[in-house]
């Protein structure tokens, strides 16, 4: 093979590879049966049915990530608002009991029999915590680490939230969030980095990547 042809040749079958980051999606299969998923404002129908562009969750219950937590450092972001249609008072106390986190996997029969979870659940399944003196527009971020010390972070308009982390979870865990009143909230999931309005609190958190894209 003459030298310019196999230059040519060995450009085509050697092409850098980027590393493409695929964000989750929460999955209303996964989730209660109360629980609406729909697009946000960044991500069209199609990347809302294929794990990329934000999300917004509309209902009561319990609403889970598809896909667990891989990677050993993830971060993503929820922005709180309320539906149409509802009075203040009745949103204001709604904030209150809005719960988030990372939860265990669910079969339906629970996910649809889940009442509250509580803070001190000693079930070893759900680590969320609720956030007082949330406000429409509020962006809470979630920061998961699970090397050596595993911790669940809460970020509340880029301000850390130290006393309210969650130590020592085990096993594989999924983003999830509670909402507690149907038709009182929304909350809307930011996956993708190039949207987050707020650093993460260190340079190791990424946004999350599927496990195929994990090298």
């Amino acid at each position: 093979m003459p030298k310019e042809a196999a230059q040519k040749w060995w450009a085509h079958h050697h092409l850098p590879v980027k590393k493409k980051t695929a964000s989750f999606a929460v999955d209303a299969a996964h989730s209660s049966s109360t629980i609406e998923v729909t697009k946000g404002a960044t991500g069209d129908e199609e990347e809302c049915n294929n794990n990329n562009g934000d999300q917004i969750i509309r209902g009561k219950g319990l609403a889970l990530s598809s896909v667990s937590i891989e990677q050993d450092s993830a971060y993503w972001e929820i922005r709180i608002g309320t539906t149409d249609g509802q009075d203040d008072e009745h949103d204001e106390n709604a904030f209150e009991i809005l719960k988030f986190g990372v939860a265990k996997q669910c079969s339906t029969l629970e996910l649809n029999s889940i009442q509250d979870i509580s803070e001190d659940d000693d079930s070893n399944r759900f680590f969320l915590r609720g956030i007082p003196n949330l406000v429409d527009g509020d962006i809470v971020g979630v920061a998961v680490q699970q090397s050596d010390l595993p911790m669940v972070q809460f970020i509340i308009n880029g301000e850390p939230l130290h006393h309210m982390a969650i130590n020592r979870f085990r096993g594989s865990v999924y983003p999830a969030v509670w909402l507690p009143l149907p038709d009182a909230l929304q909350v809307e999931f930011i996956w993708d980095e190039g949207q987050w309005k707020y650093e993460p609190p260190s340079a190791k958190f990424k946004a999350i990547m599927l496990a195929r894209s994990i090298v």
